[in-house]
């Protein structure tokens, strides 16, 4: 992964569980990704197409400030915000888990990327 597809696929997911937690704390539906996620992660590179990592960053912050405010006010932050496309349930809390352990895993690959003699 570049650090540009890694900013895509972020965007996405980001943006998804924003969705999901919005959708649920209006009294609606967890919100159902019902390709795989390599399929929608591949779908996310090409949906932004053209756009620079500087311009990628900028649609990710407000995202990011989206999913502290919609977590913040998220009435149960275990019912389920995500369903994915095998059916697996994901509460705000395991989403939120999630992001930022996979964050941190991109991090740590970008950085072996950049000084792999220090691995």
């Amino acid at each position: 992964w570049t650090p540009r597809e890694v900013l895509c696929h972020m965007i996405y997911w980001h943006q998804a569980t924003l969705d999901g937690m919005t959708s649920v704390a209006a009294g609606g539906e967890a919100l159902r990704i019902y390709a795989s996620t390599d399929e929608m992660n591949a779908r996310s590179v090409g949906r932004q197409a053209g756009q620079s990592v500087v311009q990628l960053i900028e649609q990710l912050n407000p995202i990011q400030e989206g999913l502290i405010s919609a977590a913040r006010s998220m009435p149960d932050a275990n019912a389920a915000v995500l369903i994915s496309g095998s059916g697996a349930e994901m509460s705000t809390v395991q989403r939120l888990e999630r992001i930022a352990n996979h964050w941190n895993e991109h991090l740590e690959e970008m950085k072996k990327a950049l000084h792999p003699l220090n691995t």
